[in-house]
């Protein structure tokens, strides 16, 4: 069982690593010109990969991963990062369809949501416009602070008393 953890935290540390290195190679890249000209000549495929949004993309879902791995070995579970999604989303579909029966209108806290989305990123990849994409996420909070709010509220605890 030792090795197995010790098999664990040699994996976690090798991406924490990858992930610098990851990172020093898009600044190497982004200050040698030289760099970039032996990228585009030989291995067009890497100037795509060190482009920022894509390091960014790759190194957080890197980190998402490993620290959900340290998570599972710190707290000792005996299930996979898998099994604990998968329990967790089994939860989460519950919680929807409880949210899905109650009665009231959730249709306008569904469309800002969506509307926010489409906006934030229409403007952020086509336009890009820093503010609508503000704008886009301000919605989507509203769409899901509108979704988690309570369907009734129930006066037993405001009720006057004469």
């Amino acid at each position: 069982m030792a090795s197995h953890r010790l098999g664990e935290a040699l994996i976690d540390i090798q991406t924490i690593i990858i992930v610098g290195l990851l990172y020093w190679l898009l600044r190497e890249e982004q200050d040698n010109a030289f760099l970039r000209t032996w990228l585009s000549n030989n291995f067009p495929l890497g100037l795509y990969l060190l482009s920022p949004l894509a390091v960014v993309a790759i190194s957080g879902t890197l980190l998402v991963l490993t620290v959900g791995r340290i998570v599972l070995f710190v707290t000792g579970s005996d299930r996979t990062l898998v099994e604990e999604v998968l329990l967790r989303l089994k939860g989460l579909k519950d919680q929807l369809r409880e949210l899905a029966s109650t009665k009231g209108s959730s249709s306008s806290a569904v469309v800002l949501t969506g509307f926010g989305t489409a906006l934030a990123l229409y403007s952020y990849f086509l336009l890009h416009i820093v503010p609508l994409v503000a704008l886009g996420v301000s919605c989507i909070i509203l769409g899901f602070t509108a979704l988690s709010l309570p369907r009734r509220i129930g006066g037993q605890c405001f009720k006057a008393r004469y």
